[in-house]
Protein backbone atom coordinates (compact mmCIF):
# COMPACT_ATOMS: atom_id res chain seq x y z
CA UNK A 1 0.00 0.00 0.00
CA UNK A 2 1.91 3.21 -1.26
CA UNK A 3 0.74 6.21 1.28
CA UNK A 4 1.03 10.23 0.12
CA UNK A 5 3.57 12.18 2.12
CA UNK A 6 3.48 15.88 2.86
CA UNK A 7 6.36 18.22 3.33
CA UNK A 8 4.16 20.59 4.81
CA UNK A 9 1.70 19.94 7.91
CA UNK A 10 -1.49 19.54 7.31
CA UNK A 11 -4.78 20.71 9.46
CA UNK A 12 -4.64 19.30 12.65
CA UNK A 13 -7.00 16.29 13.84
CA UNK A 14 -10.23 16.17 14.54
CA UNK A 15 -10.63 15.53 18.29
CA UNK A 16 -13.85 14.54 18.21
CA UNK A 17 -16.12 11.38 16.60
CA UNK A 18 -18.52 13.47 15.09
CA UNK A 19 -15.78 14.89 12.64
CA UNK A 20 -13.87 12.85 10.03
CA UNK A 21 -10.37 12.18 11.09
CA UNK A 22 -7.75 12.63 7.98
CA UNK A 23 -5.79 9.48 9.57
CA UNK A 24 -7.90 7.14 7.19
CA UNK A 25 -6.95 9.20 4.02
CA UNK A 26 -3.14 8.02 3.59
CA UNK A 27 -1.52 10.99 4.70
CA UNK A 28 1.67 10.86 6.27
CA UNK A 29 2.64 14.31 8.08
CA UNK A 30 6.37 13.99 8.29
CA UNK A 31 7.99 15.70 11.58
CA UNK A 32 8.91 18.84 11.52
CA UNK A 33 12.20 18.47 13.35
CA UNK A 34 15.05 15.36 12.81
CA UNK A 35 16.01 14.92 15.97
CA UNK A 36 14.51 16.36 19.71
CA UNK A 37 15.45 19.56 20.75
CA UNK A 38 16.54 20.96 24.28
CA UNK A 39 13.89 21.96 25.92
CA UNK A 40 16.28 24.06 28.39
CA UNK A 41 18.39 25.78 26.06
CA UNK A 42 16.06 26.35 22.60
CA UNK A 43 16.17 29.64 21.48
CA UNK A 44 13.72 28.93 18.41
CA UNK A 45 12.38 31.22 16.08
CA UNK A 46 8.90 32.67 15.87
CA UNK A 47 7.37 29.51 14.44
CA UNK A 48 8.61 27.64 17.51
CA UNK A 49 7.22 30.03 19.87
CA UNK A 50 3.86 29.98 18.04
CA UNK A 51 4.15 25.98 18.13
CA UNK A 52 4.53 26.29 22.06
CA UNK A 53 2.14 28.72 22.12
CA UNK A 54 -0.25 25.94 20.71
CA UNK A 55 1.14 23.41 23.33
CA UNK A 56 -0.14 25.51 26.22
CA UNK A 57 -3.28 25.53 25.15
CA UNK A 58 -3.39 22.23 24.50
CA UNK A 59 -2.29 21.45 27.96
CA UNK A 60 -4.85 23.83 29.23
CA UNK A 61 -7.63 21.78 27.08
CA UNK A 62 -6.31 18.70 29.10
CA UNK A 63 -6.02 20.06 32.36
CA UNK A 64 -9.65 21.79 32.33
CA UNK A 65 -11.00 18.26 31.49
CA UNK A 66 -8.83 16.61 34.39
CA UNK A 67 -9.74 19.39 37.18
CA UNK A 68 -13.65 19.08 36.34
CA UNK A 69 -13.28 14.74 38.02
CA UNK A 70 -10.83 16.11 40.31
CA UNK A 71 -12.33 16.46 43.59
CA UNK A 72 -11.36 19.80 45.33
CA UNK A 73 -10.85 18.16 48.59
CA UNK A 74 -8.62 15.29 46.95
CA UNK A 75 -4.52 14.92 48.76
CA UNK A 76 -3.29 16.06 44.77
CA UNK A 77 -5.60 19.04 44.37
CA UNK A 78 -4.13 20.51 47.54
CA UNK A 79 -0.44 19.58 46.02
CA UNK A 80 -0.78 21.04 43.60
CA UNK A 81 -2.34 24.13 44.92
CA UNK A 82 0.47 24.52 47.34
CA UNK A 83 3.30 23.58 44.65
CA UNK A 84 6.69 25.48 44.72
CA UNK A 85 6.77 26.02 48.37
CA UNK A 86 10.10 23.75 48.61
CA UNK A 87 11.68 24.89 45.37
CA UNK A 88 14.54 26.81 45.39
CA UNK A 89 15.27 25.81 49.08
CA UNK A 90 19.23 25.85 48.39
CA UNK A 91 19.18 21.70 48.06
CA UNK A 92 19.60 21.78 44.15
CA UNK A 93 19.99 24.13 41.58
CA UNK A 94 17.23 25.71 39.70
CA UNK A 95 16.69 28.23 36.77
CA UNK A 96 13.63 30.22 36.27
CA UNK A 97 12.47 31.14 32.60
CA UNK A 98 10.67 33.96 30.85
CA UNK A 99 7.33 32.01 30.83
CA UNK A 100 8.11 31.41 34.81
CA UNK A 101 8.36 27.62 34.70
CA UNK A 102 11.12 26.23 37.02
CA UNK A 103 13.70 23.93 35.58
CA UNK A 104 15.58 21.97 37.62
CA UNK A 105 19.11 21.02 36.95
CA UNK A 106 18.61 17.06 37.78
CA UNK A 107 15.77 15.44 38.00
CA UNK A 108 14.22 12.16 38.22
CA UNK A 109 13.08 10.03 35.63
CA UNK A 110 9.48 8.88 34.56
CA UNK A 111 8.53 5.71 33.08
CA UNK A 112 6.12 5.28 30.34
CA UNK A 113 4.09 2.38 29.00
CA UNK A 114 5.49 -0.60 26.97
CA UNK A 115 2.79 -1.98 24.85
CA UNK A 116 2.78 -5.02 22.56
CA UNK A 117 1.16 -6.03 19.84
CA UNK A 118 -2.19 -6.64 20.26
CA UNK A 119 -2.88 -10.35 20.21
CA UNK A 120 -6.11 -10.29 17.73
CA UNK A 121 -4.34 -8.55 14.72
CA UNK A 122 -4.37 -9.82 11.13
CA UNK A 123 -1.29 -10.84 9.73
CA UNK A 124 -0.67 -7.86 7.15
CA UNK A 125 -1.46 -5.77 9.43
CA UNK A 126 0.84 -7.18 12.18
CA UNK A 127 3.64 -7.34 10.04
CA UNK A 128 3.26 -3.75 8.75
CA UNK A 129 3.32 -2.85 12.53
CA UNK A 130 6.40 -4.88 13.27
CA UNK A 131 8.25 -2.92 10.31
CA UNK A 132 7.35 -0.12 11.89
CA UNK A 133 8.04 -0.43 15.22
CA UNK A 134 11.69 -1.50 13.70
CA UNK A 135 12.09 1.43 11.81
CA UNK A 136 11.19 3.64 14.67
CA UNK A 137 13.52 1.88 17.15
CA UNK A 138 16.21 2.23 14.02
CA UNK A 139 15.47 5.86 14.01
CA UNK A 140 14.24 6.37 10.62
CA UNK A 141 10.96 8.17 11.88
CA UNK A 142 10.06 8.97 8.81
CA UNK A 143 9.54 5.71 7.12
CA UNK A 144 8.55 4.36 10.70
CA UNK A 145 5.33 6.67 9.36
CA UNK A 146 4.82 5.17 6.75
CA UNK A 147 4.32 1.96 8.03
CA UNK A 148 1.86 2.58 10.32
CA UNK A 149 -0.22 4.46 7.66
CA UNK A 150 -0.07 1.52 5.28
CA UNK A 151 -1.10 -0.77 8.57
CA UNK A 152 -3.86 1.88 9.27
CA UNK A 153 -5.27 1.79 5.31
CA UNK A 154 -4.88 -1.68 5.37
CA UNK A 155 -6.85 -2.38 8.36
CA UNK A 156 -9.61 0.55 6.83
CA UNK A 157 -9.43 -2.21 4.02
CA UNK A 158 -10.02 -5.41 6.04
CA UNK A 159 -12.70 -4.07 7.73
CA UNK A 160 -15.04 -3.12 5.05
CA UNK A 161 -14.83 -6.07 3.50
CA UNK A 162 -15.51 -7.81 7.19
CA UNK A 163 -18.77 -5.42 6.96
CA UNK A 164 -19.55 -6.55 3.30
CA UNK A 165 -19.75 -10.20 3.96
CA UNK A 166 -21.71 -9.71 7.47
CA UNK A 167 -24.30 -8.01 5.05
CA UNK A 168 -23.72 -10.92 2.65
CA UNK A 169 -24.23 -13.62 5.66
CA UNK A 170 -26.96 -11.31 6.88
CA UNK A 171 -29.36 -11.30 3.57
CA UNK A 172 -28.17 -15.15 3.37
CA UNK A 173 -31.85 -17.14 3.21
CA UNK A 174 -30.02 -19.93 5.57
CA UNK A 175 -28.67 -18.13 8.39
CA UNK A 176 -32.21 -16.89 9.15
CA UNK A 177 -32.35 -18.94 12.59
CA UNK A 178 -32.00 -17.41 15.50
CA UNK A 179 -28.51 -18.87 16.56
CA UNK A 180 -26.94 -18.17 13.39
CA UNK A 181 -27.94 -14.45 13.96
CA UNK A 182 -26.82 -14.13 17.62
CA UNK A 183 -23.71 -15.82 16.25
CA UNK A 184 -23.28 -13.52 13.52
CA UNK A 185 -24.04 -10.40 16.13
CA UNK A 186 -21.46 -11.95 18.45
CA UNK A 187 -18.99 -11.92 15.57
CA UNK A 188 -19.18 -8.48 14.53
CA UNK A 189 -19.10 -7.15 18.19
CA UNK A 190 -15.43 -9.27 18.22
CA UNK A 191 -14.36 -7.90 15.20
CA UNK A 192 -15.45 -4.17 16.34
CA UNK A 193 -13.75 -4.97 19.15
CA UNK A 194 -9.89 -6.16 17.70
CA UNK A 195 -10.05 -3.26 15.33
CA UNK A 196 -10.89 -0.39 18.00
CA UNK A 197 -7.73 -1.78 20.08
CA UNK A 198 -5.64 -2.20 16.37
CA UNK A 199 -7.11 1.67 15.53
CA UNK A 200 -5.97 2.92 19.30
CA UNK A 201 -2.80 1.20 19.43
CA UNK A 202 -1.99 2.93 15.95
CA UNK A 203 -2.31 6.16 16.94
CA UNK A 204 -0.49 5.94 20.23
CA UNK A 205 2.62 4.65 17.85
CA UNK A 206 2.56 7.81 15.23
CA UNK A 207 2.36 9.86 18.89
CA UNK A 208 5.34 7.68 20.29
CA UNK A 209 7.45 8.69 16.58
CA UNK A 210 6.68 12.21 16.76
CA UNK A 211 7.59 12.50 20.51
CA UNK A 212 11.03 10.81 19.91
CA UNK A 213 11.87 12.85 16.82
CA UNK A 214 10.83 16.42 18.74
CA UNK A 215 7.46 16.98 17.01
CA UNK A 216 5.77 17.75 20.41
CA UNK A 217 2.60 19.38 18.81
CA UNK A 218 2.18 16.33 16.29
CA UNK A 219 2.81 14.07 19.55
CA UNK A 220 0.18 15.56 21.97
CA UNK A 221 -2.62 15.78 18.94
CA UNK A 222 -2.54 11.91 17.98
CA UNK A 223 -2.56 11.38 22.03
CA UNK A 224 -5.72 13.73 21.90
CA UNK A 225 -7.69 11.95 19.08
CA UNK A 226 -7.01 8.49 21.04
CA UNK A 227 -8.26 9.87 24.40
CA UNK A 228 -11.10 11.24 22.58
CA UNK A 229 -11.88 8.23 21.00
CA UNK A 230 -11.09 6.27 23.71
CA UNK A 231 -13.75 8.58 26.19
CA UNK A 232 -16.36 8.32 23.38
CA UNK A 233 -16.31 4.49 23.39
CA UNK A 234 -16.15 4.51 27.23
CA UNK A 235 -13.51 2.43 27.22
CA UNK A 236 -11.37 3.37 30.29
CA UNK A 237 -8.44 1.23 29.43
CA UNK A 238 -7.29 2.76 26.98
CA UNK A 239 -8.42 6.13 27.90
CA UNK A 240 -5.75 5.60 31.32
CA UNK A 241 -3.10 4.53 28.62
CA UNK A 242 -3.43 7.87 26.74
CA UNK A 243 -3.62 10.13 30.14
CA UNK A 244 -0.39 8.45 31.16
CA UNK A 245 1.53 9.64 27.16
CA UNK A 246 0.03 12.91 28.03
CA UNK A 247 1.61 13.01 30.93
CA UNK A 248 4.70 12.39 30.44
CA UNK A 249 4.54 14.77 27.36
CA UNK A 250 3.85 17.26 29.98
CA UNK A 251 6.43 15.97 32.07
CA UNK A 252 8.80 16.40 29.36
CA UNK A 253 7.51 20.30 28.86
CA UNK A 254 7.69 21.37 32.19
CA UNK A 255 4.01 21.18 32.66
CA UNK A 256 4.68 19.26 36.06
CA UNK A 257 0.59 20.70 37.28
CA UNK A 258 -0.87 18.92 33.85
CA UNK A 259 1.26 15.45 34.36
CA UNK A 260 0.18 15.24 37.93
CA UNK A 261 -3.05 15.15 36.95
CA UNK A 262 -2.53 12.79 34.88
CA UNK A 263 -0.34 10.55 36.08
CA UNK A 264 -3.17 10.46 39.87
CA UNK A 265 -5.58 9.57 37.34
CA UNK A 266 -3.70 7.01 36.21
CA UNK A 267 -2.41 5.86 39.72
CA UNK A 268 -6.29 5.90 41.45
CA UNK A 269 -7.73 3.82 38.34
CA UNK A 270 -5.09 1.04 38.84
CA UNK A 271 -4.75 0.63 41.97
CA UNK A 272 -8.47 0.10 42.18
CA UNK A 273 -8.29 -2.39 39.35
CA UNK A 274 -4.74 -4.02 39.68
CA UNK A 275 -4.33 -3.57 43.32
CA UNK A 276 -1.19 -2.58 45.21
CA UNK A 277 0.84 -5.34 44.60
CA UNK A 278 1.13 -4.80 40.63
CA UNK A 279 3.96 -3.48 38.86
CA UNK A 280 1.73 -1.36 36.61
CA UNK A 281 0.52 0.58 39.29
CA UNK A 282 3.63 0.98 41.46
CA UNK A 283 5.21 3.21 38.07
CA UNK A 284 2.35 5.01 38.42
CA UNK A 285 3.40 5.95 41.67
CA UNK A 286 6.84 6.48 41.00
CA UNK A 287 5.44 8.60 37.70
CA UNK A 288 3.35 11.12 40.35
CA UNK A 289 6.19 11.57 42.99
CA UNK A 290 8.12 12.87 39.94
CA UNK A 291 5.95 15.43 39.34
CA UNK A 292 5.57 16.11 42.82
CA UNK A 293 9.72 16.19 43.59
CA UNK A 294 9.42 19.04 40.41
CA UNK A 295 6.58 20.68 42.19
CA UNK A 296 8.92 21.22 45.42
CA UNK A 297 7.10 18.45 47.26
CA UNK A 298 9.53 16.44 48.39
CA UNK A 299 8.45 14.74 51.56
CA UNK A 300 5.11 13.09 49.10
CA UNK A 301 7.66 12.47 46.27
CA UNK A 302 9.72 10.08 48.52
CA UNK A 303 6.89 8.36 50.30
CA UNK A 304 5.82 7.55 46.77
CA UNK A 305 8.73 6.40 45.85
CA UNK A 306 9.51 4.11 48.53
CA UNK A 307 5.95 2.88 47.88
CA UNK A 308 6.70 2.46 44.26
CA UNK A 309 10.45 0.74 44.74
CA UNK A 310 8.53 -2.10 47.49
CA UNK A 311 5.60 -2.97 44.93
CA UNK A 312 8.80 -2.87 42.15
CA UNK A 313 10.96 -5.34 44.51
CA UNK A 314 8.18 -7.44 45.10
CA UNK A 315 6.59 -8.14 41.50
CA UNK A 316 9.93 -7.58 39.43
CA UNK A 317 12.80 -8.14 41.47
CA UNK A 318 15.93 -5.74 42.28
CA UNK A 319 17.60 -6.32 39.09
CA UNK A 320 14.50 -5.56 37.05
CA UNK A 321 14.97 -1.98 34.55
CA UNK A 322 12.12 -0.06 36.15
CA UNK A 323 13.04 -1.09 39.67
CA UNK A 324 16.82 0.22 39.41
CA UNK A 325 15.45 3.41 37.59
CA UNK A 326 12.48 4.29 40.60
CA UNK A 327 15.25 3.22 43.33
CA UNK A 328 17.74 5.95 41.83
CA UNK A 329 14.72 8.09 41.96
CA UNK A 330 14.33 7.31 45.17
CA UNK A 331 17.74 8.02 46.23
CA UNK A 332 17.56 11.34 44.98
CA UNK A 333 14.74 12.03 46.60
CA UNK A 334 16.47 11.37 50.22
CA UNK A 335 19.05 12.87 49.17
CA UNK A 336 17.12 16.68 48.57
CA UNK A 337 14.21 15.38 51.72
CA UNK A 338 14.24 17.31 54.95
CA UNK A 339 15.72 15.45 58.01
CA UNK A 340 13.37 13.26 60.17
CA UNK A 341 13.71 15.91 62.51
CA UNK A 342 11.78 18.42 60.58
CA UNK A 343 8.88 16.19 58.90
CA UNK A 344 5.65 16.27 60.80
CA UNK A 345 3.81 13.03 62.53
CA UNK A 346 1.93 11.65 59.21
CA UNK A 347 5.06 11.96 57.36
CA UNK A 348 7.06 10.23 59.77
CA UNK A 349 4.53 7.45 60.16
CA UNK A 350 4.41 6.57 57.06
CA UNK A 351 7.86 7.11 56.29
CA UNK A 352 8.55 4.79 59.06
CA UNK A 353 5.62 1.86 57.86
CA UNK A 354 7.72 1.83 54.57
CA UNK A 355 11.03 0.91 56.07
CA UNK A 356 11.45 -2.80 55.15
CA UNK A 357 12.44 -3.58 59.49
CA UNK A 358 9.17 -1.56 60.20
CA UNK A 359 8.10 -4.77 62.16
CA UNK A 360 11.18 -4.46 64.09
CA UNK A 361 10.82 -1.25 65.28
CA UNK A 362 9.89 0.17 68.56
CA UNK A 363 7.29 3.36 68.26
CA UNK A 364 6.08 5.33 70.98
CA UNK A 365 6.68 8.14 72.46
CA UNK A 366 9.83 8.69 75.01
CA UNK A 367 11.85 5.84 76.63
CA UNK A 368 13.08 6.50 80.51
CA UNK A 369 16.06 4.33 81.59
CA UNK A 370 17.03 4.19 85.00
CA UNK A 371 20.07 4.87 85.28
CA UNK A 372 22.26 4.82 88.99
CA UNK A 373 26.08 6.14 89.45
CA UNK A 374 28.92 4.15 89.91
CA UNK A 375 30.42 4.05 93.17
CA UNK A 376 32.62 6.50 94.93
CA UNK A 377 31.61 8.82 92.57
CA UNK A 378 32.92 7.42 89.32
CA UNK A 379 35.58 8.78 87.20
CA UNK A 380 39.43 8.39 87.28
CA UNK A 381 41.51 10.75 89.89
CA UNK A 382 44.23 12.41 88.38
CA UNK A 383 47.69 11.72 89.38
CA UNK A 384 50.08 14.52 91.03
CA UNK A 385 51.78 16.62 88.79
CA UNK A 386 49.14 17.87 86.83
CA UNK A 387 48.49 16.03 83.08
CA UNK A 388 51.45 13.19 84.01
CA UNK A 389 54.34 12.07 82.44
CA UNK A 390 58.38 11.68 82.84
CA UNK A 391 59.82 14.21 84.51
CA UNK A 392 62.35 16.29 82.97
CA UNK A 393 66.12 15.81 84.22
CA UNK A 394 67.87 18.54 85.10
Amino acid sequence: VKADVLNSPSQPPATSSGNRSHFFSGTVILPTSEQPTDMYTASGSHSKQAMLMRMEHLFDEIEARLLQSTAPESEMFLLIANAGEGVGDGSQSYSHSADGKVRLASKPVVIGDALPIPQKCPEAVQQLLEAALAHHNLGSFEESLKFLEAANIQLVDIQFRAKEKERELAADSKLKSKAAAVSLSEQAVANASMYFDLEMYIVLCKGNVYQSCGDDEQSMLHYMEGYSKADDRKDKDWEIICLNSIGLLAFYNLRYDVAALCFNSVCEYRLKNYGEECAETATAWNNEACCLYCLGKRGEARLRFEKAWHGLSASLGHRAPRTVTTWKNLEKARRSHAPLQLQNAADQKESLRMRPDADRLLLGGNFVIQAIPPPGGGGRKKKKGGAGGKKKKK
